[in-house]
């Protein structure tokens, strides 16, 4: 089982954003999530920390060492969800 996808509404527009100016491989970002809906460990390379301020008690990791996507895990693996609620460069998130 793996846990259900939310969007925001703010992540969607990023989405769009980054599509549409190909400076990224979105195969990246899926393949991020993928291991991210199976609960399974990030590779260090993708930094995943917790973030405080405006985004306290959400998690950060990197795609790429300028590509950030910024999440939360709510509930259990067979019943819970991960929302997908920014994505972008560092400049363009805070």
């Amino acid at each position: 089982m793996t846990r259900t996808l939310e969007e925001t509404s703010q992540f969607k527009r990023d989405k769009k954003r980054i599509k549409g100016s190909g400076r990224h491989d979105w195969g990246k970002i899926r393949a991020v999530v993928v291991e991210l809906m199976n609960d399974r460990p990030l590779a260090p390379k993708h930094r995943d920390h917790d973030l405080v301020g405006d985004y306290v008690g959400v998690r950060e990791c990197h795609v790429t060492p300028d590509w950030l996507l910024i999440y939360d895990k709510e509930g259990p693996l067979a019943t819970g969800s991960l929302k997908l609620i920014r994505t972008g460069s560092h400049s363009e998130l805070f």
